[in-house]
């Protein structure tokens, strides 16, 4: 004879519920003046032929896209401490506050190279920015509709940053 085991009743928290849709959106949104700025920036250079003038002084393309990169990374190290601390005391709790920075600081690496591919297809820079925002942009409602795709196509669709960073923070946010 087996006696049914008591259960108290599931009880859903509505608030984990909206900031599994709405933090991975809030996250992403802190890295577009870096990302339209950079792009901005790199394809300015190339529509006014500066990095052709300095080719010819001697400096080599590896220095030229070197400084980019450390510009770049430091930008992102700063932001990445920023959300890592802001959000590892008042979001999350159960995540340590290294992983969350660490999350970040990688996502805005990726970001980097969005915008070599997005700037490697424009000649005009505003273009170029406002371009590459959009696709940031598009590419991040592709993670919020994630239960639909078949594993194969959410494993090529993991591959844009802001698909993986989305998953990653909602996984996270399951966490607690």
């Amino acid at each position: 004879m087996t006696v049914p085991m008591k259960i108290p009743e599931l009880k859903k928290d509505p608030f984990a519920f909206l900031l599994g849709i709405v933090a991975p959106y809030v996250f992403m949104l802190m890295y577009i003046p870096m990302l339209y700025r950079t792009t901005f920036r790199i394809v300015q250079e190339k529509e006014k032929r500066i990095r052709e003038t300095m080719r010819m002084m001697g400096m080599r393309d590896t220095s030229y896209w070197l400084s980019w990169f450390w510009y770049h990374t430091i930008i992102s190290f700063l932001i990445s401490v920023a959300i890592a601390f802001m959000s590892g005391y008042w979001i999350f709790s159960e995540v340590t506050v290294m992983s969350i920075w660490v999350l970040f600081f990688l996502y805005g690496q990726a970001i980097f190279g969005l915008i070599l591919f997005i700037q490697s297809l424009f000649t005009q820079a505003r273009t170029a920015a406002i371009m590459c925002v959009l696709f940031y942009l598009g590419s991040s409602v592709l993670a919020a509709s994630d239960k639909i795709y078949t594993f194969q196509t959410n494993c090529l669709i993991a591959l844009l940053p802001t698909f993986g960073m989305s998953i990653t923070v909602k996984t996270m946010l399951g966490f607690e």
